[in-house]
């Protein structure tokens, strides 16, 4: 029986947001190779397959716990598709059908690439799971590169990408009729990186959205103000988007750069700056009640949602 791989995109964490075609492909999968940012409840639709943690997160490093021995016999590989730096990540990733799921130290892309592969070429019907669209941020460019080199069958799941998902959870839209009609989606983990894709972008013209950056947020906040941007920009961070323990920060780019942002989770966040954060908080208000609404000094505002 010939293999597959399909790389999947989870959403931004809620479920209810996995598309049809997602839930079919964790339905029938043998093997889960899934990153950091994955809610446990989406992976109860994998039900009859193997699922080991692989541990990316974009800036943030793996969580480290308990893992079982043989991972890569148990994926149907043996010790020398791996590389050998890698193989002792393997072993601590693995967890057994029908387990919970351990996050483990997380392993490197080289390893992912030998890992799906060899499964592939074992018969093996793989997930690769990623937290949002497997394109965006997700290095699913390079994973189905490798593929398409091994001659491995494979296919793209879109996701809904924390991006536009995040902010909409909170109520602010990343274009809006008047307010901005275009936005910028950067990640914030390499701050000469955000430098140079907001160089040639004018100041206060269009919605800035930052993944992986709340711990630069400070600098990044800064590069914008160097660059011409209003310290009263309205900003927003938004932890744990569309998830139960969702929180949502509201302030000023100026806010942003003295370290005013006060939450209380580590969670994945997206950044927003830009007039539009203005709109989504009169969203907001319009349809949450004063108790899930804390309102601050000036404009800033810190909801649980």
């Amino acid at each position: 029986m010939k293999g597959h791989v399909s790389l999947v995109g989870a959403g931004p964490g809620d479920p209810g947001l996995l598309t049809r075609k997602a839930i079919a492909r964790l339905r029938s999968a043998d093997l889960v190779l899934y990153d950091a940012l994955i809610d446990d409840r989406v992976l109860k639709y994998a039900r009859r397959a193997q699922k080991f943690f692989v541990g990316k997160r974009g800036a943030h490093g793996p969580r480290e716990q308990r893992g079982i021995p043989n991972a890569a016999a148990a994926l149907g590989c043996d010790s020398e598709s791996v590389p050998a730096a890698s193989q002792e990540n393997v072993r601590r990733s693995a967890i057994a059908s029908g387990g919970g799921p351990p996050r483990a130290q997380g392993l490197s892309q080289d390893a992912i690439h030998a890992l799906m592969i060899r499964a592939a070429r074992r018969g093996r019907r793989v997930v690769r799971l990623k937290g949002g669209d497997p394109f965006v941020f997700g290095r699913g460019g390079e994973e189905a590169l490798a593929l398409q080199r091994a001659g491995v069958p494979y296919d793209i799941v879109p996701g809904v990408s924390s991006a536009i998902a995040a902010p909409a959870s909170a109520g602010i839209p990343v274009t809006h009729r008047g307010v901005s009609s275009a936005f910028l989606v950067v990640s914030g983990h390499d701050e000469t990186a955000f430098a140079s894709a907001i160089d040639q972008v004018q100041p206060n013209q269009m919605t800035i959205v930052i993944l992986m950056g709340l711990a630069q947020s400070a600098a990044l906040a800064c590069a914008l103000v160097d660059r011409g941007w209003s310290r009263g920009t309205p900003a927003a961070v938004i932890v744990d988007g569309t998830r139960p323990q969702q929180q949502v920060w509201r302030g000023t780019l100026d806010d942003l750069a003295f370290e005013r942002v006060d939450l209380d989770s580590n969670g994945p966040a997206t950044i927003v700056v830009g007039d539009v954060v203005a709109v989504g908080l009169q969203l907001a208000e319009q349809r949450r009640s004063p108790e899930t609404l804390a309102l601050r000094s000036g404009n800033r505002v810190n909801a649980r949602i």
